[in-house]
């Protein structure tokens, strides 16, 4: 080990041990540039970003980044620059940081995929598709970056294609958590359930306490009126999330009204009432799907006990409440 390579190994010992200890004035003692030679000035300058990252500095990270590329150029510098500006909602410049790191290093993984999403977060499908193809080349066997593939393929409206690369990266990948949340949304759009069910599992299998998982089995239970198993996941997002109750009730019953399964939706609202009495949303939509599935006596209950809630729409339920009993006395 040379004196340089022995220096910065004790160095790194240090900051970890004064990260650990908080003992902020010690790490900048350590991460000084002025007091390093100037071939170790580049990685000091890297050091100080990464603990300026860690603090939330980003600013200040920003700067010790770019007097590093100033003095030596480099891929990891470029990504690491890209981090940030992300961080600082500054796209276009993050861009163009992951853009110069390809320019310095074509085989630079990172760059590739992370300008993807990048890019995907922008509405720029067509680039972030070409950037994910780059990536695969590269390292053809990522179950990641076929999910990443698929996201750019259903912006593109190739749902096809992207539940074929979906299966591609769980098959790489058993762990990829994104690739079966999503490719279980595609079967569950497909009508093909008991697929969407054996997705979900293997989530929860892996991370049993998964709120999305949970909230999409639900969804799909729901769907083929399996009310009891879709009750078990329900009670297990209200144990883990209860402040998001009345929203996830006010979720699985608009996926079943979209898919005109009043009957279902209205079972869900009653049982979420029990739960939510003094919510007005879901007394809205409990009387609304109890007209379109021609429980009108349910109606008018909701009606009544919305008046007190929210005026508005309980005239508006009542209207529409008038309207289809006297066009029922006219038959």
């Amino acid at each position: 080990m040379d004196r340089t390579e022995y220096y910065m190994t004790a160095r790194s010992r240090l900051l970890q041990r004064f990260f650990r200890r908080g003992e902020d004035g010690a790490v900048y003692f350590v991460l000084d540039p002025t007091r390093s030679s100037p071939s170790d000035k580049c990685a000091q300058l890297l050091d100080r970003a990464a603990y300026h990252w860690r603090r939330g500095d980003y600013a200040e990270a920003e700067q010790a980044l770019l007097q590093c590329i100033r003095l030596e150029p480099s891929a990891d510098g470029f990504v690491a620059l890209a981090r940030i500006q992300r961080a600082l909602r500054r796209s276009a410049e993050a861009i163009e940081s992951y853009s110069r790191a390809l320019e310095l290093d074509r085989k630079k993984i990172a760059a590739w995929t992370e300008r993807c999403m990048l890019r995907l977060e922008a509405n720029q499908p067509d680039q972030a598709l070409a950037d994910i193809a780059q990536a695969i080349e590269l390292a053809p066997d990522v179950g990641q970056f076929y999910y990443l593939r698929a996201r750019c393929l259903l912006a593109l409206g190739k749902e096809a294609q992207a539940l074929e690369d979906l299966i591609a990266a769980v098959q790489r990948d058993p762990t990829c958590i994104d690739a079966w949340l999503l490719s279980s949304q595609l079967w569950r759009q497909r009508g093909e359930y008991a697929q969407a069910i054996y997705a979900l599992k293997q989530v929860l299998t892996s991370t049993p306490d998964d709120v999305a998982a949970h909230i999409a089995m639900a969804e799909t239970q729901l769907a083929i009126g399996r009310f009891n198993a879709a009750r078990q996941h329900i009670q297990r997002v209200l144990e883990i999330r209860p402040e998001q109750g009345e929203e996830l009730f006010l979720q699985l019953g608009k996926s079943l009204e979209a898919r005109h399964l009043y009957h279902r939706a209205l079972e869900l609202y009653e049982e979420a009432l029990q739960h939510y009495p003094n919510s007005a949303d879901l007394r809205f939509r409990c009387g609304y799907v109890a007209l379109k599935s021609g429980a009108l006596h349910t109606c008018s209950r909701q009606v009544e006990e919305l008046s007190a809630l929210d005026p508005i729409r309980a005239a508006t339920l009542r209207d529409v409440y008038a309207a289809l009993s006297q066009a029922r006395r006219e038959r």
